[in-house]
C-alpha cells in the first residue's frame, strides 16, 4: 500500500476526498472460492478491482506502485515473475503528487479477515502465508533497499495480542526479510 502525503486516513476511501486524500494498493484476496489478484484505491472508494493474470501456488508474485511525481502519476505493477507473460499496469492521474519527499515514504504490507469470514477460513490454508520481502525506492533514485523499520501493528485483535509473537513471525528489516502470517492465531484472536 502507498499513501500520499499528507493524506487523511480517515478519508482514503471516500472518493469525493481524492486526489486531496489518495492511497493505492495492490495485493491478493482469498476466499472460499479462490485467490484473486487485483488492485484498489480512493477513486475506486477502495472496492476491490479484480484482474486477470495467471498463476500457481508457488509463485513468485511481485506487487509495486510506482509514483512519477514530475507527471503526476501512480503506476499499479502486479507481476508474476514465475511467468513470461506482461505483467498487470494501472495507471493513475494523482494531482500534487509531489508532496512524495525522499524521506517520508509510507507503505506497507498487511493481512486482514473480513468480520464474520466462514468460520474455519483459516483451515483453508495449506501453509500460513509468507512475504519474502518488502522494498522501498526513493523517487531521486533507481535503487531498491529493504525496509529500514516497520511497526506491526494489530489491529480489532483481542486486548494482549502482540503482533510480533502472536500473529506474525520474522520481519522485513533484517535478514531473510520476511514476515510469515499465522492463520490460526489470526483466526483465533482478530474474528
Amino acid at each position: 500500500m502507498q499513501k500520499k502525503i499528507g493524506s487523511n486516513p480517515f478519508n482514503v476511501c471516500t472518493v469525493a476526498s481524492a486526489p486531496t486524500d489518495y492511497w493505492a494498493q495492490a495485493g491478493m484476496q482469498f476466499d472460499e472460492s479462490n485467490v484473486s489478484l487485483g488492485w484498489t484505491d480512493t477513486f475506486e472508494g477502495c472496492a476491490p478491482q479484480f484482474i486477470s493474470l495467471a498463476f500457481s501456488t508457488g509463485d513468485e508474485l511481485k506487487f509495486r506502485i510506482y509514483i512519477d511525481d514530475a507527471n503526476d502519476e501512480w503506476t499499479i505493477w502486479i507481476d508474476n515473475v514465475d511467468d513470461v507473460a506482461s505483467a498487470f499496469t494501472k495507471v493513475i492521474s494523482v494531482s500534487s503528487s509531489s508532496l512524495m519527499t525522499n524521506d517520508d515514504i509510507q507503505t506497507s504490507v498487511w493481512f486482514e479477515n473480513q468480520q464474520g469470514a466462514t468460520p474455519n477460513w483459516h483451515s483453508d490454508f495449506a501453509a500460513d502465508p509468507v512475504v519474502n520481502s518488502a522494498h522501498y525506492q526513493k523517487p531521486t533514485s533507481t535503487s531498491w533497499w529493504f525496509w529500514t523499520g516497520e511497526a506491526q501493528v494489530p489491529n480489532l485483535c483481542s486486548d494482549g495480542t502482540v503482533t510480533g509473537t502472536d500473529l506474525m513471525s520474522g520481519t522485513f528489516v533484517n535478514s531473510p526479510h520476511d514476515v510469515t502470517f499465522d492463520v490460526s492465531e489470526i483466526k483465533s484472536r482478530c474474528s
